[in-house]
């Protein structure tokens, strides 16, 4: 007899917790509705990348497939990257210290005596070589500023 008196007690307890709550909830007037989601035509924010396997996922993402497996540089062939990878014969991925980045980015393209393709981000190149169109792809999954140099 004692459990049937406790399970009625927590039902009752649980019945008046629930009815008040939800009063308050609904008669609050100056709540403010929540923010829309993002749209999909809104640009992705450049962010960081930790990894350049995050960066490829997301490179992926765009459906432009990096040449599996991707080649890893470790250590990177550019002095100042913290990592860098290949993702395809022309599209490259490197990661630098936030501060080296925009530096990193104008020696690549004073290196290119073609044209040259960068997507440029907070610590983050992506070096499409002369292929614009393969950057401006990437760059709905990864953000970033797209740079385009001619000799």
């Amino acid at each position: 007899m004692k459990r049937g008196v406790g399970i009625i007690a927590l039902a009752l307890a649980t019945v008046s917790c629930g009815v008040s709550g939800s009063s308050e909830t609904t008669t609050a007037p100056s709540a403010t509705p929540p923010p829309p989601p993002p749209s999909a035509t809104e640009p992705v924010a450049e962010g960081s990348y930790e990894s350049v396997e995050a960066m490829r996922r997301d490179v992926e993402s765009t459906f432009y497939l990096c040449t599996a497996p991707m080649k890893i540089h470790d250590p990177p062939l550019d002095d100042d990257a913290l990592a860098q990878a290949d993702c395809s014969s022309d599209v490259s991925l490197l990661i630098y210290q936030p501060d080296d980045v925009q530096t990193n980015a104008a020696d690549l393209q004073d290196a290119d005596n073609d044209p040259s393709v960068l997507l440029v981000g907070d610590n983050w190149i992506i070096h499409c070589s002369s292929d614009q169109a393969a950057c401006e792809r990437i760059q709905g999954g990864t953000g970033g500023e797209l740079i385009i140099s001619t000799p």
